[in-house]
């Protein structure tokens, strides 16, 4: 019998964390047995696959997708499930996240109700025993256009419940071999005139604070790989506004910067100043050079680091990117963030 939602989980080297992602699919309020579930391993080398083929042989709406080379990037796994994926609605989960037991009920509740093709809600995060809430919004519920209004669209892809017609309609899937990829596919969608409804004081998604140490998978390494993989991701975004609106595509790719920088400024800060440092800040000073946008980021750090690469000046973004480096690690700074923007919530997931 056909399902009435699908929901995705891309895992990469996920054994640690990948049975509590699936056990919060399983206690869904919305009945598991309403629910696909699509595995997609991307060539894992610890005990993800076997996981994945435990939940297959013991459930017949779970199926697995196993790919026989890592792809480096979500994009190529997601794109696969989205393809084994059967239902009119789909969702995506990462294998270290986990859902509210309610999550998959709201947000197929609010898509059918309102015939709308994407639903989101909101993110909190779990930092030990500990889950935070972002202080945000007044109105309950929100009805917008994400390309003018990015305050209440992220760009993650898995606080959301899309419309697999609409997908389709637009044929919007994922740039493979990048990172930045779901950057990209948000872009893509935000572009294509959505009717999108945000769910914005309900927080459906746990995001787990996790040390770089605990981390596996290859998208959340800090290599010049990685980094190389995320600037073609954002490179590439920029065909989608080749015949946009100048002002609306300088805008919404200047917070797309913020993004990409955020990311440039920990690898560097981490790294020493060698070679991949000089390329890929030249890389980034030379594409927005020769660019038609105005990319001006929307962040107060992110305005500083821009300005030092459009000047050329590699010795101060280096200890710049140092002192960005420090400050994001600074435990004390951490806590005072977490005090000034957010509230801490009931921990309904018991986890």
């Amino acid at each position: 019998m056909e399902k009435k939602v699908t929901v995705i989980i891309t895992a990469y080297n996920s054994e640690k964390f990948l049975e509590k992602s699936i056990s919060s699919i399983l206690q869904q309020t919305f009945g598991f047995n309403n629910i696909e579930l699509v595995l997609v391993d991307d060539c894992s080398q610890d005990k993800t696959q076997d996981i994945i083929n435990d939940y297959v042989n013991k459930y017949d709406n779970v199926k697995s997708v196993i790919l026989d080379e890592n792809s480096g990037s979500p994009g190529k796994p997601r794109n696969l499930g989205m393809d084994a994926a059967t239902s009119d609605y789909i969702m995506f989960l990462d294998a270290d996240d986990e859902y509210d037991l309610n999550c998959v009920e709201k947000l197929y509740d609010e898509i059918t109700a309102t015939n709308a093709d994407i639903v989101c809600c909101n993110v909190a995060m779990k930092v030990g025993d500990t889950v935070y809430a972002p202080i945000k919004f007044q109105e309950e519920k929100t009805e917008f256009d994400p390309l003018f209004n990015r305050n209440f669209f992220s760009k993650a892809v898995w606080d959301k419940i899309y419309s697999v017609k609409f997908l389709n309609e637009h044929n919007i899937r994922f740039p493979e071999y990048q990172i930045f990829e779901d950057v990209h596919f948000i872009a893509n969608i935000s572009l294509n005139s959505p009717k999108v409804i945000s769910l914005n004081n309900y927080f459906g998604i746990f995001n787990f604070y996790l040390n770089d140490d605990e981390y596996q998978s290859m998208t959340h390494t800090l290599s010049y790989r990685n980094i190389k993989m995320t600037f073609e991701g954002f490179k590439s975004e920029f065909d989608l506004f080749e015949n946009i609106d100048y002002d609306i595509s300088s805008k919404f790719l200047s917070g797309d910067l913020d993004i990409y920088l955020a990311q440039y400024l920990k690898f560097v800060g981490s790294n020493k100043k060698d070679e991949n440092f000089v390329t890929t800040f030249d890389n980034l000073r030379n594409l927005e050079l020769e660019t038609k946008f105005d990319l001006n980021p929307l962040t107060l750090w992110g305005k500083i680091a821009n300005r030092l690469i459009l000047n050329n000046h590699k010795t101060l973004f280096y200890y710049f990117s140092k002192l960005v480096f420090r400050v994001l690690n600074s435990k004390i700074l951490y806590k005072f963030y977490l005090k000034r923007n957010f509230k801490v919530i009931e921990n309904v997931m018991g986890i």
